[in-house]
């Protein structure tokens, strides 16, 4: 396994057990590794949809919040339609009201997948 696999490997482990984003530079910190090296690892875990990245300021530098998926989806699903809509109790399947056919949830998950590109 190569440098780069094996450093992947210990960034999702150490993710894993997170709850909350970390910043780059506090994950680098953490696993004691340079802060090059560091990026891009998590590149090519952002690459292979693993993570997700997102540009913040703090203490006024520039930096990436570090999200796992999971963590990150879950950070968006507030913002899922369905959880505003007056039909969700008799949404379903071969309902009048289909997840399935939702101009709403369809519109919504086009713009989750956006953001994933």
């Amino acid at each position: 396994m190569s440098r780069v696999a094996l450093l992947e490997e210990r960034i999702t482990e150490f993710l894993k057990n997170l709850n909350e984003p970390i910043p780059q530079f506090e994950l680098a910190k953490r696993l004691n590794v340079d802060s090059r090296l560091i990026s891009r690892a998590l590149a090519r875990l952002e690459k292979k949809g693993i993570i997700k990245r997102r540009k913040t300021t703090i203490r006024g530098k520039h930096t990436f919040l570090i999200y796992p998926l999971s963590l990150y989806y879950l950070s968006k699903s507030p913002e899922i339609p369905c959880f505003y809509c007056s039909h969700l109790e008799v949404c379903g399947k071969d309902s009048n009201y289909d997840p399935s056919k939702c101009e709403k949830l369809f519109k919504w998950l086009i713009e989750i997948s956006k953001e994933l590109d």
